[in-house]
This record gives C-alpha cells, sequence and structure tokens, in this order.
C-alpha cells in the first residue's frame, strides 16, 4: 500500500503509484506502513488520541497516465534483460493483455514487440476496461480509504494535499518534513499535453478520473 510514516518525526504521507511512489520508498526517514497500523493511527487521530499529521501527495492525472505509458509500454520493455514469459510482467501490464491479443501461449519476444507497439491513443481507448485493476492506474482520491477484501473500513482525513507540481509542496516536503528528493526515479521528463491527447483522448480522461481533477483543483482540458 503506498502509505508510508516517518521513522524520525510524527506524520505519515500518502502517495498513488507513479505519484513520487519511487521516491517515497527510496526515504530513509520513512517506512511503509501496514493496514492494521494505518487503521489504528487513522482513528487515534479522529478521536483526538494521535497528533500525527498526514499528508497526501497528488499528481495531474494527464501527466501521471503519460508516465505510466512511458514507463510500463517503452522503458520496461527495453530494459528488460530477456524477453520475458506471460507470467513475468508487471500486473500493470498483464491487465492489457487480452486486449493485446496476448495469451500464456504467446511467445515471450512476441510479447515484447507487442507492448513496445502499444500507441498512447490504444492505451488510452484500453483504459475505462482496466483502470480500477490495478493501483497505478486507478482514481488518486480512492486511497484515502482503508480497505480490507473489498471492504471500506475507514477514511482517511488528510492534514494537507500536496501536489508534485507545485514547486511550494515540494519544498515543504523538502525543508518541513526534511525528505531527500535530490534523487529522482521514474522521471518522465518535460510531456506536453498536446504530444500525446486528442480531444477524443481527453473525453475518455476526464470521465474517468473527473472526481481527481474536481477535488485536487487540476483544470480539464478540452
Amino acid at each position: 500500500m503506498p502509505h508510508f510514516i516517518s521513522t524520525t518525526a510524527n506524520y505519515l504521507i500518502t502517495t498513488n503509484y507513479k505519484v513520487m511512489y519511487s521516491t517515497m520508498t527510496n526515504q530513509t526517514g520513512l517506512r511503509l506502513c501496514p493496514g492494521r497500523e494505518l487503521m489504528k493511527i487513522t482513528y487515534a487521530r479522529r478521536l483526538g488520541l494521535c497528533a500525527a499529521s498526514h499528508y497526501l501527495i497528488v499528481r495531474n492525472p494527464y501527466h501521471r497516465l503519460i508516465s505510466f505509458y512511458k514507463n510500463k509500454f517503452q522503458t520496461n520493455p527495453l530494459k528488460a534483460a530477456a524477453p520475458l514469459p506471460y507470467s513475468k510482467w508487471q500486473h500493470s501490464q498483464r491487465i492489457f493483455f487480452p486486449f493485446l491479443n496476448i495469451t500464456r501461449e504467446t511467445p515471450a519476444d512476441e510479447i515484447k514487440d507487442k507492448l513496445l507497439h502499444v500507441r498512447f491513443d490504444q492505451f488510452v481507448q484500453i483504459l475505462p476496461s482496466v483502470y480500477r485493476l490495478d493501483g497505478h492506474l486507478s482514481p488518486q482520491y480512492q486511497v484515502r480509504f482503508i480497505c480490507h477484501r473489498g471492504l471500506r473500513l475507514g477514511q482517511i482525513k488528510f492534514t494537507a494535499i500536496l501536489k508534485m507540481e507545485a514547486s511550494e509542496d515540494l519544498n515543504y516536503l523538502s525543508q518541513d518534513l526534511h525528505l531527500d528528493l535530490s534523487q529522482k526515479h521514474n522521471q518522465t521528463g518535460t510531456a506536453h499535453l498536446s504530444d500525446y491527447f486528442t480531444s477524443d483522448l481527453l473525453r475518455i480522461v476526464n470521465d474517468l478520473y473527473f472526481e481527481d481533477f474536481s477535488r485536487y483543483g487540476y483544470t480539464l482540458q478540452s
């Protein structure tokens, strides 16, 4: 789960995959917070029995999807030392296999080739069928729910929402929470939306991630 607790100060951080997750996992002063511990802290905070702050880091949904696409369909397949069989690919990639005519019998080199040839528009058009199946693609607002076996057992009340695109929020993470942001992982680089999205693709994403745009103040493009 993308919830972290500080080992040196009284705070927690929640993020999503493709939203500074790798950066958080490489912090010496943070550790992953197991579900039961998270639940205890969340309830204790609500009852005023715990003074820990809890922050959520979010990212513009458009750029989050571009990052996912570039990593899972371009960078990751090329980095594989050898072509991988069906079961060795990441879950976030395997959920696309049925739409790419990839089966367990598909040769490893053919799987790699099919992944590398997925176009961005093809990726977005498949999203409505798979975006709820993996944490890399699920809407960011859902991370506030504490779930067990599909049941919602609680909801986190965040102290503040921090945007990874906002310099003041990054400064807060670095200067106030003393996190090392100097080493960036899985960088997307500069991505212009017009290089990826048509109006039709924007409509798909706007519909799927509408609550993320609305809740976190990101501007819908058309």
